[in-house]
């Protein structure tokens, strides 16, 4: 189970506790107990996310070493190609066979 499902899981019980809110409109035993609940869960949830938005960054991470080593490689193919005066690239091409 995904983490994005995991957190979509716990909220919908956060429905429930706020219907028997709604249906009683007053804070009793149970509905303290209820929101007690709320709580410990919305925590659960805020561990989730940061945990998913800790990958999310984690990949992030990666994918810009992989940019920046690709940019690398392309820049490193060019070297001796650009001209120091005029910036210009030369190209040399092989002849078809």
């Amino acid at each position: 189970m995904s983490a994005l499902e995991r957190i979509n899981e716990r909220l919908s019980h956060f429905d429930d506790i706020n219907a028997r809110f709604n249906e009683t409109g007053m804070l009793d035993y149970v509905n303290i107990k209820a929101l007690d609940v709320f709580n410990g869960r919305l925590l659960n949830i805020e561990e989730d996310i940061e945990c998913y938005l800790g990958k999310i960054e984690e990949r992030l991470v990666n994918l810009e070493g992989n940019l920046h080593r690709l940019g690398d490689r392309m820049f490193a193919k060019l070297d001796g190609a650009i001209d120091d005066e005029t910036g210009f690239i030369t190209l040399v091409m092989d002849p078809l066979d």
